[in-house]
């Protein structure tokens, strides 16, 4: 199973998904939310993760806790990654909400 994790600026969403086909979603407001109900991954077998962030401060959290959680390192999505071509002129200078 792969748990994949959205971290954006009004919310965190995650799903997991297990041979293409999405088997669990949630959201939560904050990291804190998350953490009060981690418990509920536990009964999934993660093997992998991604996630893509705008917060990396969030995104930092969410890698030690997944790992903690499943003992898999998660991939972090970013601009330099996946082939993206940010439109921006210093793509260091802005959050990665400019993917197009």
């Amino acid at each position: 199973m792969i748990l994949v994790v959205d971290i954006g600026n009004t919310k965190i969403k995650l799903g997991i998904f297990e041979d293409e086909k999405l088997i669990y979603e949630t959201s939560f407001i904050t990291f804190e939310d998350f953490q009060s109900n981690a418990h509920l991954l536990n009964t999934y077998s993660v093997h992998s993760a991604a996630i893509s962030s705008v917060v990396p401060a969030v995104t930092d959290l969410m890698m030690k806790e997944i790992k903690n959680i499943h003992a898999v390192k998660a991939f972090t999505v970013t601009h330099n990654n996946c082939g993206i071509k940010l439109n921006v002129e210093k793509p260091g200078d802005n959050s990665q909400s400019n993917l197009f």
